[in-house]
């Protein structure tokens, strides 16, 4: 069963209420700011699963982890992008873990080895969580400059050249 982790924004449902009532101009640039945030998360989040390895970094192995990080819209929602990993471990890296796991039988150097449990020790290596405030400090100027591209798409149709 794959765990998920989320962020919720307060006024999120009040503001897709409203932008219901908005003319397609403005939710149609909203919806792209929304989406250029979604983008920057998953540019933060891919920096900090990437590189050398250090004492809170997760250790990149296959790279399947930075692959699957991803954005999209939620259906029907103007004004929210679900931003995440689709690797099950992903929360064990970010949050850690103490605990007995189960191992199942396997082989290792040709002989058999039964099924167990273990206690497994795993320290937290935060990489969504880092993304997450490298994004809100640069989602007031995403915000901002899709908004600035709206009134100058605005004037356009107002003004016909």
């Amino acid at each position: 069963m794959p765990i998920t982790m989320g962020v919720k924004i307060e006024g999120l449902n009040t503001l897709h209420e409203k932008m219901k009532k908005w003319p397609a101009l403005q939710k149609k640039h909203v919806r792209k700011g929304i989406g250029k945030v979604g983008q920057q998360m998953v540019r933060e989040w891919k920096i900090s699963v990437s590189g050398p390895r250090g004492p809170r970094k997760v250790a990149p192995r296959s790279g399947d982890m930075r692959r699957r990080i991803s954005a999209r819209f939620v259906p029907g929602h103007y004004a929210a992008v679900d931003v995440g990993m689709g690797v099950p471990y992903g929360p064990v890296h970010e949050f850690g873990f103490d605990g007995i796991v189960n191992v199942r039988a396997h082989t290792r150097e040709g002989s058999s080895v039964r099924a167990h449990s273990r206690h497994m020790r795993m320290p937290k290596r935060p990489h969504m969580r880092p993304a997450v405030r490298a994004t809100q400090k640069r989602m007031p100027t995403i915000l901002r400059n899709q908004y600035r591209d709206f009134l100058r798409e605005l004037n356009r149709i107002r003004r016909p050249d």
